[in-house]
């Protein structure tokens, strides 16, 4: 009895852990459930903790993770609430021998994210059509999430499934990029086109030249019409705002600026600005030109600090000094990091903290890579590609946001990259 319950918890946390990743954000209260299950095994003994040369390097890279950051904190007289986040990495190894040694099923894993994927689409067309959301919170969050679930779900769709299955599939990878589109993030097309070309190559659904090119109409056309949805709800939202958008000139007019009261309050306000210093410190009100400001901030930074950075946590208060300075634009002196993760990692661990995110990424992205050419295994090369599409949508939106400085993206990482590749080598301890 003890034996089912724990399988059912497993099986629970599994299938859920993609849903409240998106829907409430407490995705931490079945990854806290299977900890304390793991940590049971392990002090019994039950657990075995025998590990291969790959393994280890995997399950390292996580620890190091962890380590590089609690040093930093110690060593720059940090906060030590500053390792809540990155915790996340070595919170979840204990895990890994607990996937290694039950008995899992990879349905649970296509479960979660079919359902992950149905409630994006669905939340997403809800918020846009139904409430009249125009610009949803969390937009760039939950279009990443959107993005990697619908194009997993597509990615499984397999010759070897029933038709059945791969219909539910089909409509649940459609919802996803229905969700990642109307969600009005756009950090993830560059990832998302790769991964659309890798599970083309592959072709695991085995499809015909004839068929192949109805495939790629069909999502090509799902593409058009959530661009022009979404264009058309821009169009709305901005007249009935008020907003205004100008381009940069000589004279330093703000470029972007949003008035609930309406076009006469911003024109009144831009007259008043206009007469001021603000023409003189060009002050960046767009998204983009906060983000560009942030950068040429942490370019400075790691010019003076590159090998140990500054230490974490530290960037908003670096980048205050140069404010102070006239350096740069006072605009984003709230920003707690660059929005871009490989020069968070450089600003707050220096060079160390960049090359370990590098192999955090690109190292278990040739394991699975790697596994997809060579294995004979069908269940393995689904585990392989859903790990590659993870793994490639978190290096292309690490340009411009700070995956692992956010408690759900790292987490999200962590977690199913653990699940993922534990899956993989009982796959292959099998054969």
């Amino acid at each position: 009895m003890i034996a089912a319950l724990k399988i059912n918890i497993i099986k629970t946390a599994i299938i859920i852990f993609p849903l409240l990743s998106i829907a409430s954000f407490h995705a931490g209260i079945p990854v806290l459930a299977l900890l304390i299950l793991s940590l049971i095994g392990l002090f019994t003994g039950k657990y075995r903790i025998r590990i291969d040369k790959s393994e280890m390097i995997f399950l390292s890279l996580f620890f190091l993770y962890f380590l590089v950051v609690l040093i930093n904190v110690i060593y720059f007289s940090g906060d030590f609430r500053d390792l809540d986040t990155p915790s996340r990495f070595a919170l979840v190894i204990p895990i890994y021998f607990l996937f290694k040694n039950e008995e899992l099923n990879n349905q649970w894993i296509i479960y979660g994210l079919i359902i992950g994927s149905i409630f994006t689409g669905i939340y997403s067309f809800a918020d846009v059509f139904i409430y009249q959301i125009h610009h949803l919170d969390n937009a760039g969050i939950i279009s990443f999430y959107s993005s990697i679930l619908g194009l997993s779900c597509l990615s499984l769709i397999s010759d070897a499934n029933s038709k059945k299955i791969n219909q539910i599939l089909l409509i649940s990878s459609i919802l996803g990029f229905l969700g990642s589109f109307l969600s009005g993030g756009r950090g993830v097309w560059i990832s998302a086109v790769i991964c659309l070309g890798i599970i083309f190559f592959i072709n695991p659904m085995k499809l015909k030249v004839k068929e192949f090119f109805k495939f790629v109409s069909l999502i090509i056309l799902v593409f058009i019409l959530a661009i022009f949805i979404d264009n058309h709800r821009i169009g709305i939202d901005r007249l009935d705002s008020g907003e205004v958008v100008f381009t940069p000139s000589t004279t330093g007019m703000l470029n972007k600026i949003k008035e609930t009261a309406g076009v006469v309050n911003y024109i009144e306000q831009e007259i008043q600005n206009s007469s001021n210093e603000n023409i003189i410190n060009q002050q960046v009100y767009s998204s983009s030109g906060q983000r560009l400001e942030m950068w040429k901030a942490a370019s400075i930074i790691i010019k003076d600090n590159p090998i140990f950075g500054v230490g974490e946590g530290n960037f908003n208060e670096e980048t205050k000094l140069l404010i102070k300075e006239n350096i740069i634009s006072p605009n984003i002196d709230y920003y707690t990091h660059p929005h871009n993760e490989y020069l968070s990692a450089l600003v707050e661990q220096g060079l160390i903290g960049f090359v370990l995110l590098l192999f955090i990424y690109f190292l278990p992205l040739r394991y699975f890579l790697s596994e997809l050419k060579k294995s004979q295994s069908r269940q393995k090369k689904h585990v392989s590609l859903v790990g590659a599409i993870i793994l490639i949508h978190y290096i292309f939106y690490s340009f411009t946001s700070g995956v692992f400085d956010h408690q759900t993206t790292t987490l999200f990482f962590s977690f199913m990259l653990i699940l993922l590749f534990a899956q993989a080598k009982k796959i292959e301890s099998l054969k």
